[in-house]
């Protein structure tokens, strides 16, 4: 089926939530690449108006749409996905976390990656392998000890 004929197919909602995730999926893929993360991140961490619609829309619903979007717009990365998913699930009311991890091996090096909660379930970002990835901490709290971080990572 083509991605008209799906468009076409959505109701009305959906079609305005789908456009609403690319434009965040956009936002947030340009945005990463001239604002700092912590920046960004305190963006994500402002309290978003709640709309109406979250009854009209389970959080699966939403996801599924997130992953269209992802689709439509080039470059997009983890770290985009989620900030972009988290903006929209909390437009509609649903409260997420946002959760960043990294990893250190000896074959591939620093890898990092990032990924969506709802309710402690994963809902942007599942990896089988993500269990690997040691969140940090700073996402967690307002006030970090670099110093208590530094010592953590040696």
């Amino acid at each position: 089926m083509s991605k008209i004929v799906i468009f076409y197919n959505l109701t009305w909602v959906e079609k305005r939530l789908l456009l609403q995730a690319v434009i965040l999926l956009g936002y947030y893929r340009l945005a990463l690449l001239i604002v700092s993360l912590p920046r960004l991140l305190n963006v994500a961490r402002r309290p978003q108006r709640t709309g109406s619609s979250q009854s009209q829309l389970t959080a699966a619903q939403l996801t599924r749409l997130v992953k269209a979007a992802v689709r439509l717009v080039p470059g997009t990365t983890c770290l985009s996905n989620t900030l972009a998913s988290h903006g929209l699930f909390s437009s509609l009311g649903y409260r997420t976390k946002v959760h960043i991890g990294v990893n250190k091996d000896r074959e591939r090096g620093f890898e990092a990656h990032a990924w969506l909660t709802l309710d402690g379930k994963i809902v942007i970002g599942n990896l089988p392998d993500l269990a690997k990835f040691r969140e940090l901490p700073l996402l967690e709290t307002t006030h970090v000890n670099r110093q208590e971080i530094r010592t953590q990572w040696r």
